[in-house]
């Protein structure tokens, strides 16, 4: 793409097709619910299931999530894939592929996903706190490693990581 020089307010964007760009994937009738990138593969959710897909598009079913539909939030720490649906958390390890659902103290009904200094952050369905993992594990959360945002008292609806600070939006 590239801006019109006229130096307009609004100016006009033009955008050009790369030339032996085709579509590698097609998830029939069912849209994707979230997709993410990682070495040589990308790994998305359709319907239940978690998917990895290779550069040549062979595919290798993974695991299964609890709901059917809606948006999934993903992030990765270089060597866990954390997936939030909204009802539960799973971490996918890339290393074996291993696919699992977070138990222990993670709370229910996680709603955002983020990745910063070494834990995963969720945030949490008809509440204001947000909670963290342990040390480079998204499988470990404590009861106990959560705050609460505390400059407006509403509920939290998304959680990002950006330039090393924690933003946090409310309802």
């Amino acid at each position: 793409s590239e801006i019109s020089p006229d130096g307009e307010r609004g100016g006009k964007i033009a955008m050009y097709c790369m030339p032996g760009l085709t579509g590698q994937s097609s998830y029939g009738a069912n849209p994707c619910r979230g997709a993410w990138s990682h070495g040589d593969f990308k790994y998305y959710v359709n319907r239940d299931k978690l998917w990895k897909e290779a550069n040549d598009g062979a595919r290798t079913e993974l695991g299964t999530l609890l709901t059917f539909s809606g948006l999934v939030d993903m992030i990765d720490n270089g060597t866990q894939l954390m997936i939030v649906d909204g009802t539960a958390g799973y971490i996918l390890t890339f290393a074996s592929d291993a696919f699992v659902q977070v138990g222990g103290d993670f709370p229910a009904n996680p709603t955002s996903v983020t990745f910063l200094n070494l834990r995963f952050v969720c945030t949490f369905s008809g509440t204001g706190q947000y909670y963290w993992s342990a040390i480079n594990d998204g499988t470990s959360w404590d009861a106990l490693d959560f705050a609460t945002e505390e400059s407006n008292p509403d509920n939290l609806v998304r959680v990002i990581a950006d330039n090393g600070q924690l933003v946090l939006f409310g309802e």
